[in-house]
């Protein structure tokens, strides 16, 4: 009960993380609770053979075991099954989850980037900085120089924030603006 209980805080902490409505919760308890049902409701047991293959004259202890035993079997059954698809809807939302942060680090990293260069260029295009003594064709060749680091590194985040978009548009088959 304990590792159930701490997978429910998981999922509602990714849940929140994630946004996902209180629709898309309940559909999530809905459907494992309808699924747990059916489980509850099967009437074969894994004694059924055992029980089958017990002569007439079995003794009353024997048949109470048996039906204690299918009792228990059933209701570990469930909390198994019930852990395992809680555990299984984590696992997705963390997945969603680590996609979601890559994104949202490469968008900040472009925006930090972006930044920079705004202010470059509202340095660099002051013409009051060519009219200085210090200013040579050094400082036009280091300007060159960032220009050219600048767009090799919008290029390659770019593209890797292009792959990752069309990973996220593969799996969740939409886009959201956060």
């Amino acid at each position: 009960e304990s590792i159930a209980q701490s997978e429910i805080e998981t999922l509602t902490v990714l849940w929140e993380g994630l946004n996902l409505s209180s629709n898309e919760r309940g559909k999530f308890w809905g459907e494992l609770e309808e699924l747990s049902s059916k489980i509850e409701m099967d009437t074969t047991g894994p004694f059924d053979t055992i029980l089958g293959e017990c002569p007439a004259g079995v003794e009353e202890w024997v048949l109470k075991s048996i039906t204690e035993a299918t009792k228990v079997q059933r209701m570990l059954g469930i909390r198994v099954f019930k852990l395992k698809r809680l555990h299984g809807e984590v696992e997705r939302l963390r997945r969603k989850q680590e996609a979601k942060n890559k994104i949202m680090s490469i968008n900040s990293k472009l925006n930090v980037l972006s930044t920079k260069l705004a202010e470059f260029e509202e340095k660099a295009g002051n013409k009051h900085r060519l009219l200085n003594k210090k200013a040579n064709s050094s400082t036009l060749l280091e300007e060159a120089r960032f220009r050219k680091q600048m767009q090799g590194m919008f290029s390659a985040e770019l593209e890797t924030l292009g792959k990752l978009l069309n990973e996220w548009e593969v799996t969740e088959g939409k886009i959201e603006d956060s």
